[in-house]
């Protein structure tokens, strides 16, 4: 690849339907576009949306894009508060931004058990509006006996509800007594204005501290268990929630001491680095991470992910399969309550750049690792946390000081060129270390590390090829050991793993069977594949240049496959051949490959064979002498009915149905004629043909 050549910045003037400006900014575009479509621009200013959307000239390199104030401006606050003036609920509403009152009949959240006291219009005084409500009438509290199953009393209390209510949930109980669960669950029945609740003791009388620490004596977890009030001795079998990748130095019985008990760990061994991919609920990727997990281990509980996006909440909890080494986690943006305005400014104040991000509604500090579009060409003048204020996050920012692309030419030690890149440097900069370099060619090395001397804007790295000691063979074989191909992979001396990422010539129609790292042995390595799987089979039509059908089977071919090559057919009736090769195309599913006759020369010397069948479709002229050397022409061969669902190429040669009727009868009238062993054959075969019918 080579970098496209642009030759322009274009002005982006943001100006509104009035012509005041808005914005300036700018994008990079190919030195011969002259029109930019709205749909490039990614940064049109927060709260604008473009007012006229499509393609847009460009004049004088400045293109002027036309926004306006998108149509709300503000979050009302709704408080609902008794005729007391005692608060009950604060919730909240998003409103045009010209409105001034709110009417009761559209507000959807009042309390639960409330109701409006006073309904109609209400004005909106600072972005709040005040809602009075009132209890609504209930006619009874119930009664809340809890006992236990032998039916002792243990407490009670009441609970407030409406007057039809007849059964109450025992999910709507608050206040189940310390020390006791449920022994029933579910609805239950109302009786006499009193509901009646089993309760029984939990089993338990203590909560044990688990301190779990290193051998050196570092915490690392606490957690507590529940146990039995005479308890001493815990087995560390019983113990559920060691730190992930963590195990026991010490199993078996432990002391508990001052309701402590304390545990030894230390840091399991791993093999493997697990790569992490965030992505939103439609497929759309957020970040990338990795975690370190045990060799063996297939499935990981999200719990243990401790990286997941900023603003971002887990749409899919629970344990997750690992495939390919990767772990993909779908999420989704959080409910946030505000946008936070971003104002990039120069360290002398210019505005540069008004953009947002989205914050938790608590949030009153923004670290500058969140900002994720500092503007093209500059770069953070302060870096740390930013104190909002007024809802607005002012961000100093400088210009980058970049003045040269430096080309990277790597050569071989004779000179030869291998690969051509390029590095963006500082404009100072007259000296690179090899360090820096990350595209280094593959199956290449340095052959001179440290600083190398930039000369005319280009950097000349010199490499060698790595030294290579083994070509491997690799075996393509399927799943019951069958041969497929062998080809060979060039790889360096200490490899005793192939990983079949690395694998570019799988056999044409096969796919891998078994992905992941492959041993070699005695230089070889065994690579397990399939047959693709197909989706239709097609139908094959031999049939002559005059139409008439000679065969049919079928061939298994791909589910976009349009048309076959003759070259692909295994199956050409015996004694045709094609007539017409090289492509056919496929419709419905069928295909009719034209065959004509091989030119097989006949031996009139050769005997005939009595047994084979002639022709009775042939009329017999009882006047010509029969020539005994003479062969009798065989039967044609025709198609039987077209077999469904043919999972292989079937080609069927059964003989033509003969005609039936007077003709049969004949066959007496020529026995005196036929000589020999000729026409007892032909008549015995008539007589057989006609019993067969």
């Amino acid at each position: 690849v080579r970098e496209k050549k642009y030759t322009k910045d274009v002005l982006v003037e943001y100006v509104t339907e009035e012509g005041m400006p808005v914005l300036t900014s700018s994008i990079k575009l190919m030195k011969d576009v002259k029109v930019i479509n709205t749909s490039l621009l990614k940064d049109v200013p927060y709260g604008y949306e473009v007012a006229e959307k499509g393609d847009i000239a460009i004049k004088n390199n400045k293109v002027t894009v036309v926004v306006r104030e998108k149509k709300y401006t503000k979050d009302v606050v709704v408080n609902y508060v008794t005729e007391e003036g005692m608060p009950v609920l604060t919730s909240g509403i998003k409103l045009h931004k010209d409105v001034t009152a709110i009417n009761t009949s559209i507000l959807k959240d009042v309390p639960y058990g409330y109701e409006i006291a006073i309904a109609g219009d209400i004005a909106i005084e600072n972005n709040t509006i005040t809602v009075v409500v009132r209890e609504k009438e209930y006619t009874k509290d119930v009664l809340v006996d809890y006992v236990t199953e032998e039916g002792k009393p243990v407490l009670t209390s009441s609970i407030k509800l409406m007057k039809d209510v007849t059964v109450v949930n025992t999910s709507l109980l608050k206040d189940v007594p310390y020390g006791y669960e449920l022994a029933k669950v579910g609805d239950l029945e109302i009786k006499d204005n009193k509901l009646t609740v089993v309760v029984r003791e939990k089993k338990y009388t203590k909560d044990v501290l688990v301190e779990y620490v290193t051998e050196e004596g570092m915490p690392v977890l606490t957690s507590s268990i529940k146990l039995m009030k005479d308890v001493t001795v815990v087995n560390t079998s019983l113990l559920k929630d060691v730190p992930y990748g963590y195990e026991l130095t010490v199993v078996g019985d432990l002391e508990i001491k001052d309701n402590k008990l304390t545990v030894v760990v230390r840091e399991k061994e791993y093999t493997k680095d697990v790569l992490v991919d965030y992505v939103t609920e439609d497929g759309k990727p957020v970040l990338t991470s990795s975690i370190k997990l045990m060799k063996d281990v297939t499935v990981v509980n999200t719990s243990l992910l401790k990286d997941v996006p900023y603003g971002y909440e887990l749409a899919v909890v629970g344990d997750l399969e690992i495939k390919d080494n990767k772990l993909t986690v779908v999420v989704r943006e959080k409910k946030y309550t505000k946008d936070v305005l971003v104002d990039y400014v120069t360290e002398d104040g210019k505005p540069v750049l008004t953009s947002s991000i989205k914050l938790m509604k608590d949030v009153t500090v923004v670290n500058t690792s969140l900002l994720k579009d500092v503007p093209y060409g500059y770069e953070l003048a302060e870096v740390g946390d930013i104190k909002i204020k007024n809802n607005k996050l002012t961000v100093v920012v400088r210009e980058k000081k970049y003045t040269k692309d430096v080309l990277v030419e790597y050569v071989t030690e004779e000179g030869m060129p291998v690969l051509t890149s390029g590095i963006k440097l500082h404009k100072d900069v007259t000296v690179v270390n090899t360090s820096l370099l990350k595209d280094v060619p593959y199956g290449y090395e340095l052959a001179i590390v440290g600083d190398l001397e930039i000369k005319d804007n280009k950097l000349t790295v010199v490499v060698r090829e790595k030294k290579y000691t083994k070509d491997v063979i690799v075996e393509y074989v399927t799943e019951d050991g069958k041969p497929v191909l062998t080809s060979g992979i060039k790889l360096h001396k200490d490899v005793t793993v192939l990983n079949t990422s690395l694998l570019k010539d799988v056999p044409y129609g096969y796919e891998l069977a078994i992905v992941g790292d492959l041993e070699i042995k005695d230089n070889k390595v065994i690579v397990v594949v399939r047959e693709k799987k197909y989706t239709k089979d097609i139908r094959v039509e031999y049939v002559t240049e005059d139409g008439k059908e000679v065969a049919t089977s079928s061939l298994k071919v791909n589910k976009d496959v349009t048309y076959i090559n003759t070259s692909m057919l295994r199956d050409v009736p015996e004694g045709y051949e094609i007539a017409i090769v090289g492509d056919l195309m496929i419709e419905d599913d069928a295909v009719k490959v034209v065959v004509r006759k091989k030119d097989t020369p006949v031996d009139p010397d050769k005997p005939v064979d009595p047994d084979k069948p002639v022709d009775p479709d042939k009329p017999v002229n009882p006047d010509k002498p029969v020539n005994p050397n003479k062969p009798v022409k065989p039967i044609k061969p025709v198609t039987p009915a077209k077999p469904e669902n043919q999972s292989k190429p079937v080609i069927n040669n059964t003989s033509k149905t003969p005609k039936t009727g007077d003709s049969l009868h004949t066959a007496p009238l020529y026995t005196g004629i036929f000589g020999g062993g000729i026409a007892v054959a032909l008549l015995a075969f008539l007589k057989k043909r006609k019993k067969d019918i």
